[in-house]
This record gives C-alpha cells, structure tokens and sequence, in this order.
C-alpha cells in the first residue's frame, strides 16, 4: 500500500465513489422527524465523517465517536475542511454505557459497522461466536435514555444460496480530479456466519487493497443478540413493557423512511 495514504483516507476515498451520502442525510432527517427526536444524537460510528460532517454543516447536534483513532484522525481533517471542527470521541462501543449512561435519546450505528465489530483487529477468528457483538450492543443500549432509539443496520444478501459472491466495478473522481477505479467483492456465507469483503482500489496509478472478514448472522441469530444485549441490562423484564409501547411508532417510521424494505 501507498505509504501516502492510510487505510482511512482509502476508504474515504472509496466512500466517495460508492455511496450517496445525501441518501444517508435524507435518511437521518426523515427518521429524526419521523420518531420527534429532540434530545441528544450518538452517532458511535462516525468513521470518517460520511454523512455526519453534512449533517452538522446543516445545524444538527450530533456526538461522533468511533473505535479507531486513525479514522478519527482522518475525520478531523474532513469536519476541519468542511467548515465544521468537532471533537469526536475515541470510545468503543462496549465502554459506550459506561461513559454515557442513559444519556442518549437516539444512537446510530450504521454502515454495516457491526458487522465487522474488532474485524480491524483480526479477532474475528470463529464467525459464529457472537459474544463481541452481544457485548457491543450492550454497550450501546446502556446509552440509550428510557424510551430512546438505537439505530443499526446490517448487511443481508437477497440470495437464497447458502454462499453467495457479489461482484462489482465503480469509477469515480477525488475532489482534486484524481480518477478511481474500485472493484469490490463480499463473499456471504450463511451456513459458517462469514462475511468477506474485499476491495481493490485504483487511484491514479497506485492500487490499494484492504479485506475485512465480519460476521454474518442468521436474522435469527441477529434477533438473539440483540435480546441477549437487552436482557443483560434488563433481566428481570421490567422494561419490557415500555420497549413493546414504543415500538410500534419506531416500525412506522422505519417503513416510511425505508419504504419498500421493512416488512
């Protein structure tokens, strides 16, 4: 890899060619308004800024954290040129409740980001082992203030095969003219809970590559995570009842903002 550049600018870069960063704007705003949000914003993924940095430039007040200093690094000099300097937060997900108890009145977690919880750090050695991610989400749901919101998306693939392989080739430009070329490919494994995804970059004339290996959980799976992180934090069941009242308006104004994709 070019030593110009780190694993951060990369994905930047590659963000800027795959991804609509208006659609997450859009997305946000909807969703905000949709579920009234008017008390404090975690965005506990911020990476390097995707979506958020706009966000802010619009007048929303969001905390940005994120686990890894070199994309906090990269999401400084962003928020810097845009405009906008903030403080983002060097936390991982499991200290969240620690730091913010209760505090937060909607969290997101998005970009796939749990998928690959400690992928960066290569401890993702048995794809069905979901006890990081139960100790990630317990993390973020201590943050969450009574009755809030805890936004979090996660790949699925649309295939029936038990392995699936997508493949795809995007062409761009940088801010400074600079042509890209990505090729990327993710590998879903249903029956071993891998995800692979891989990335060959061209930008000029230096190719980069990075590879993550993620976990890919059955939506039966994903449900037990997320009640064993709940139960955790709520095992006599007392909030039961408060979860089941709010959920109903929170699956409405998922299928409106999401139209088409919340069944």
């Amino acid at each position: 890899m070019n030593a110009e550049l780190h694993p951060a600018e990369v994905l930047d870069a590659y963000l800027h060619v795959c991804t609509d960063s208006s659609a997450f704007v859009d997305q946000f705003v909807g969703l905000a308004d949709q579920l009234e949000i008017r008390g404090p914003v975690l965005d506990c993924a911020v990476g390097t800024g995707f979506g958020t940095i706009e966000l802010l430039q619009r007048g929303h007040s969001i905390v940005c954290s994120d686990g890894s200093a070199e994309m906090l690094k990269r999401f400084s000099a962003n928020s810097d040129a845009a405009g906008v300097p903030a403080k983002p937060l060097l936390l991982r997900w499991n200290e969240l409740a620690h730091v913010f108890p209760q505090v937060f009145e909607l969290i997101l977690c998005r970009g796939n980001s749990l998928a690959y919880a400690d992928a960066w750090d290569n401890r993702v050695d048995d794809p069905n082992d979901f006890s990081s991610l139960v100790e990630h989400l317990s993390g973020m749901y201590g943050a969450i203030k009574p009755g809030g919101y805890l936004f979090v998306d996660f790949p699925v693939e649309e295939s029936p095969d038990t392995v699936s392989v997508r493949r795809s080739v995007r062409s761009g430009a940088l801010d400074d003219a600079r042509p890209v070329e990505v090729v990327e490919v993710i590998e879903a494994n249903r029956r071993s809970g891998q995800r692979v995804w891989s990335v060959t970059m061209t930008i000029s004339e230096s190719t980069y590559v990075f590879r993550a290996r993620g976990h890919f959980p059955t939506e039966q799976a994903a449900l037990k995570c997320l009640y064993l992180a709940t139960r955790a934090l709520d095992p006599t069941g007392r909030g039961r009842a408060r979860w089941a009242m709010r959920w109903k308006p929170a699956l409405n104004a998922f299928a409106i903002t999401f139209e088409g994709r919340i069944n």
